[in-house]
């Protein structure tokens, strides 16, 4: 079969005419999408999600608050030997999926440890601890220690339909 270079000219404009308003729409999408996976962190958190930033930390364990899998929480260790020396992360991940991401779903409280005894800092996300909604706005906790995580992670890091935690459950476990 052969085709005419007027022929030829033809079908890529038909081409053209049907690819361009998808690469446009595409275009016009793309940085909507950038800006939606953004992770949304306190200021001074480093942002692990960034591969430089990243590059530096290693994930140490993954667990879940109350055994519940719509609160995962995940600790990252400073493996360059800087500080901070860790950092845990809680994450809603009410999202109807099996999985989670630290892109994606929202960072509702941090955690950052000089050492494994020693909380330096603890922000919480203001929207979450009062109304079970994400904000992205954090408040950073006036006495960090290893109870006042505890406590946050058993109180303030809670919806309305999480159910209240046994005395047991007050103790953080991990994986």
């Amino acid at each position: 079969m052969k085709l005419y270079r007027k022929h030829a000219c033809s079908v890529l404009a038909v081409r053209w005419l049907t690819v361009l308003p998808i690469v446009a729409a595409l275009a016009l999408a793309l940085p909507g999408l950038a800006q939606a996976g953004e992770i949304r962190l306190p200021d001074g958190i480093p942002n692990l999600t960034d591969p430089q930033v990243g590059a530096g930390w290693q994930m140490f364990q993954v667990g879940a608050l109350d055994h519940d899998p719509d609160f995962p929480l995940v600790v990252f260790m400073n493996v360059t030997g800087n500080q901070p020396a860790a950092m845990l992360f809680a994450v809603d991940a009410r999202n109807g999926k099996e999985t989670f991401s630290l892109v994606s779903d929202p960072v509702i409280l941090v955690a950052v440890f000089a050492d494994p005894q020693t909380v330096t800092r603890i922000y919480y996300d203001e929207g979450f601890s009062g109304d079970g909604h994400p904000s992205g706005e954090f408040t950073q906790s006036p006495n960090p220690s290893q109870e006042s995580l505890i406590h946050l992670l058993t109180t303030i890091v809670k919806p309305e339909d999480h159910p209240q935690p046994t005395q047991e459950a007050h103790k953080l476990e991990m994986l």
